[in-house]
């Protein structure tokens, strides 16, 4: 079965997400690592104007990054609508410091036709969890 979305997104394997067309995946600037159907990858490296007046990451960034890779790994599915987080749990574990690489994970656990539930997780590089996330998005109706 052809897949454009996932083809798109293995093409872009090792790249930028400035080539994404989500503006807010622009500013994150992570490197796309893994890409397979239902399951993503992006590491990101912590700038100063990622964190807090603590120079920790930013819980609101920690966030961002985590809902941007759910819905990427939303777009492997390759659902003809699109989808929209209804919400997004995030709990706290550890910190990361400007200069560190982070590594998001994400993978669909349920997919369904008009609900999609997603987890995710931000490690630092030696592989500590930072953050878990989960997700549920639905399929809003495509505009014209």
């Amino acid at each position: 079965m052809d897949n454009p979305k996932l083809t798109w997104l293995k093409a872009h394997i090792g790249k930028s997400t400035k080539n994404s067309p989500s503006p807010f995946a622009h500013w994150l600037d992570g490197i796309l690592e893994e890409v397979d159907f239902g399951q993503l990858s992006i590491r990101f490296t912590v700038r100063p104007d990622m964190t807090n007046p603590h120079g920790m990451l930013h819980g609101g960034v920690i966030s961002g990054m985590l809902d941007d890779i759910i819905g990427t790994t939303v777009a492997t599915l390759d659902k003809e609508q699109p989808f929209v987080s209804i919400n997004l749990s995030v709990d706290f574990v550890q910190g990361a410091r400007v200069s560190d690489e982070v590594i998001a994970k994400a993978k669909v656990i349920r997919n369904g036709r008009t609900a999609v539930y997603v987890q995710a997780e931000l490690f630092n590089q030696s592989a500590k969890l930072l953050a878990v996330a989960t997700s549920n998005l639905v399929a809003v109706p495509q505009r014209s």
